[in-house]
């Protein structure tokens, strides 16, 4: 029990059905107690979600960056896919040209 020894010596002095009211209520206010999120423990989790909401916009920005990379890279692709067919082609009209 969370209670001082001073409430447990006040409480002995009662009546016995009066000390049994108080002790029953006593044990709920210590099972609600123990319920309850003490604050250090509350601040510590909003911390922790401050950080965490941090974090996820760090890596937000740093998605969309990799997505911005990649289309970049995606559209030298498709250019360099573009050159390497006309040069295949420009080859192709060079050999027929030295093959008549």
């Amino acid at each position: 029990m969370i209670f001082g020894i001073e409430l447990i010596e006040e409480l002995e002095k009662l009546d016995p059905a009066v000390r049994t009211a108080f002790l029953k209520i006593l044990r709920l206010i210590e099972q609600t107690i123990g319920d309850v999120v003490k604050k250090e423990d509350f601040l510590a989790l909003k911390r922790a979600v401050e950080e965490l909401s941090e974090n996820v916009k760090e890596l937000s920005k740093n998605v969309k960056e990799l997505a911005e990379a990649q289309k970049h890279a995606e559209e030298r692709l498709t250019r360099l896919e573009q050159t390497v067919a006309e040069l295949a082609e420009a080859q192709k009209h060079a050999e027929e040209r030295l093959t008549r």
